[in-house]
Order: structure tokens, then sequence, then C-alpha cells
């Protein structure tokens, strides 16, 4: 018998996990191999099914890091920046923070590529 109950987007489970992953992979970041940290939290991240939007958005911000201070990349880097603000726009439910830091990334990115004028919207 399946269950009627469903679980919401951003279950604090979810939140809770990642959040440990994510304190892992920092301690990975500032070993001796960063460059480890894409496959640790491509095959942590990839062993849960149906993850919520804030679990994901904490993927995206330790990844953003990753190509903003040891990688450089910017290219990359705009790409997590993306799913950053696709994780935390347009849903009511997900706490401000998590918006207001993907738009402090973007503003940050921006300003490398040395586009000032958007930087700045």
């Amino acid at each position: 018998m399946t269950s009627c109950k469903t679980t919401p987007s951003h279950a604090p489970q979810d939140v809770a996990w990642a959040d440990s992953i994510v304190d892992q992979s920092t301690a990975i970041m500032e070993g001796s191999t960063p460059k480890a940290l894409v496959h640790f939290l491509d095959s942590a991240f990839g062993t849960k099914k149906d993850l919520g939007k804030r679990a994901l958005w904490r993927k995206y911000r330790c990844m953003v890091n990753y190509y903003e201070y040891y990688y450089q990349d910017t290219a990359a880097r705009r790409v997590y920046v993306d799913s950053m603000l696709w994780s935390s726009k347009n849903d009511k439910e997900l706490h401000s923070y998590e918006y207001s830091r993907s738009l402090y990334a973007m503003a940050k990115l921006l300003q490398k590529e040395r586009h000032f004028n958007e930087a700045f919207k």
C-alpha cells in the first residue's frame, strides 16, 4: 500500500543532509586535492532522488565557491549561479536568504566579467 502523503519540495531532512555533504565538501576544497570536490558532490547528490530545490541550491552554491576561489572558471561558475537563481526564484515557500545570496553571487560574477552596469541592477 502506498502512502497518500507527499514530500514537500524542500523537506527539512533533505536540507540537513545537503548541509552535511557541503560541510564535507568544504573540507575537501580546503585540503590538498580541491578538484576531488566535483566528483564527490556529483557522487553524493547522485545517490539521492527527488531532492528539493533548497538542497540542490546548497550544492550549486558550493560549486560556485569552487569555481570562484579554487579553479577560476567564469563560464562554469555562471552555470551554477544560474542554477542557484533557478532554484530560488519563483518559489514562495523558499526563504528569501537563498534568493538574495543568489543575486549576490550573480553580481560578483558580473563584476568579475567586467559587466559593471548589469552587476548593480
